[in-house]
């Protein structure tokens, strides 16, 4: 019995029917990094290019993907290289847009909006200036009782 005129085995392709695997021309990766000033590094986004080869037609197809982080506030970072993301140093909270971001008036320093006291529509203060703002108020207070 020789091997052309048997049963065939069906899990046996023929080499010819097999598809050659697609060839990865070039693959480019960026990544968008935050670096902290205590040195501990966040990743905010990615960016991937890929050229895939088809060796059989050879057509070039190109592949970008763009992985995203939320921030904090559940906001998508869009332009990670681009958006202003701050880190608050009252609650701690990591890659706060700017849009949940309040200047302080006393100290000057970017806060998280939820971490701030609100004088009026426009002034905002931390919890610390909001500490020595209380107490100038009340020592006024007192002067202007003995007054």
């Amino acid at each position: 019995m020789s091997s052309t005129n048997g049963p065939k085995n069906p899990y046996v392709q023929p080499l010819a029917s097999v598809p050659p695997a697609p060839a990865v021309e070039s693959s480019e990766e960026e990544h968008f990094i935050v670096r902290d000033p205590d040195g501990t590094a966040h990743v905010i986004g990615t960016q991937r290019e890929t050229v895939i080869l088809d060796p059989t037609t050879g057509e070039r197809h190109f592949i970008k993907t763009r992985e995203l982080m939320r921030s904090s506030d559940n906001r998508l970072l869009l332009n990670p290289g681009e958006d202003q993301v701050f880190r608050c140093d009252e609650c701690g909270a990591q890659s706060v847009s700017h849009y949940s971001v309040k200047i302080c008036a006393g100290c000057f320093l970017p806060r998280h909006a939820a971490c701030m006291h609100a004088l009026d529509e426009q002034t905002y203060l931390c919890k610390a200036c909001f500490k020595h703002y209380r107490l100038r108020r009340f020592i006024q207070w007192i002067f202007s009782l003995i007054r």
